[in-house]
């Protein structure tokens, strides 16, 4: 009997190891049959990503050989016009479509928004311990909140212009580069926008320091105080613009495409991450994208002019002040700190740069297109 149990055993276990082969086989082949079609899948994969490329490049090629042609018929144009003529205007508009749009949309913007602009730096000049700024001495309070509004439009037609000119320059040579080009859209936009609006600040910096001086209503300015206002305040300026630039752009940014961003940075294929990377750089906003716009531009209007306050803060300051108080930049949010304490730097005149921004903003996100769209179909663009 226990040979019979022995016997049997042996064949179950046998059978049971045999059947374990089997099964182990089986799923070897099923592995390698699985690896090969993922391996193929991952070939066609790339395969349609290269025509993808190449078809998205070809498209981008034409549409920006179509450009040049048409930059350089309106230059010709242009040129067999002078001044004197007002075809040479037209041609002007029809070339420089986009400077006319910023430039009339700005001066409309500045007209409606100025006297918040104007209250901000009475608000950021007055000084709770003493009259560094004549605030009460010169009756401040007093004179309109459109002075010194002339010095403002002549600013923003001059950094307008300048911004549209650096931007266009520095897009053509990112275009050169190759690292560069390896960057997303959007760095690639920021940096633009970066560079343009370090590049237009100087430009526009004299006429804000003599809106400034006009706000304050702090008469006859001497020359040479008025250069020593402009070189205080370069540093301050380009700061501002710099942080109120990335700042918002980065906040308007992670409000639109914020869900995308999430899935590209907790996806550890680099391929889906680069997937989800051209899906971002190729999405054209729609009008399902409204409520995600207008909230990108409120949150990074805030976020922005938070940052940037300091800067904005320090530059009334120093032009404001009427005896050496400040040495200079530096030594202004120092002494506002221990003066006046830290919020002081971040809110002051806080609320009147977020009216300011934010009815501006409006008009821009709700308008720019439509009046864009006019000025092209007028001059059948």
């Amino acid at each position: 009997m226990a040979d019979n149990r022995e016997k049997v055993d042996s064949r179950k276990l046998y059978e049971d190891q045999k059947l374990l082969d089997i099964l182990e086989q089986r799923s070897l082949q099923q592995d390698q049959s699985y690896r090969e079609i993922y391996k193929k899948s991952h070939i066609l994969q790339k395969q349609s990503q290269f025509q993808d490329d190449k078809i998205v490049k070809q498209s981008e090629l034409d549409d920006l050989l179509g450009r040049i042609k048409k930059v350089e018929k309106l230059r010709q144009e242009s040129k067999s016009y002078t001044w004197k003529d007002p075809q040479y205007y037209h041609a002007f508009i029809r070339k420089n479509l986009d400077l006319a749009s910023n430039l009339t949309m700005e001066t409309i913007c500045l007209l409606v928004c100025y006297p918040f602009n104007t209250i901000k730096t009475r608000v950021q000049a007055k000084h709770p311990l003493e009259d560094i700024s004549f605030f009460t001495k010169n009756n401040v309070s007093k004179y309109p909140l459109y002075r010194g509004i002339g010095q403002g439009m002549l600013g923003t037609f001059i950094g307008v212009t300048m911004n549209n000119a650096a931007y266009r320059w520095i897009n053509i040579e990112m275009m050169k580069n190759q690292f560069v080009s390896n960057l997303s859209t959007f760095q690639k936009q920021l940096m633009c926008f970066c560079f343009a609006d370090l590049l237009a600040a100087p430009f526009r910096l004299p006429f804000e320091v003599r809106k400034i001086y006009l706000q304050m209503n702090s008469g006859e300015i001497s020359f040479n105080k008025y250069m020593n206002g402009m070189r205080s305040v370069l540093l301050p300026c380009l700061l501002r613009d710099l942080t109120y630039r990335i700042g918002f752009n980065t906040v308007f940014q992670l409000c639109l495409h914020g869900q995308n961003y999430a899935q590209m940075y907790s996806n550890n294929d680099p391929y889906q991450r680069q997937l989800i990377q051209r899906h971002i750089d190729r999405a054209i906003p729609n009008q399902s994208d409204y409520n995600k716009r207008i909230t990108g531009m409120i949150l990074g209007s805030l976020f922005a002019i938070l940052i940037s306050n300091p800067f904005d803060l320090a530059i009334t300051r120093l032009v404001s002040q009427q005896y050496p108080k400040y040495d200079g930049f530096f030594h202004c949010l120092k002494t506002v700190i221990r003066e006046e304490k830290w919020p002081k730097l971040f809110f002051s005149g806080y609320w009147a740069r977020s009216v300011y921004y934010m009815i501006s903003g409006s008009i821009v996100f709700n308008f720019y297109d439509t009046f864009r769209g006019m000025i092209e179909e007028a001059y059948q663009y």
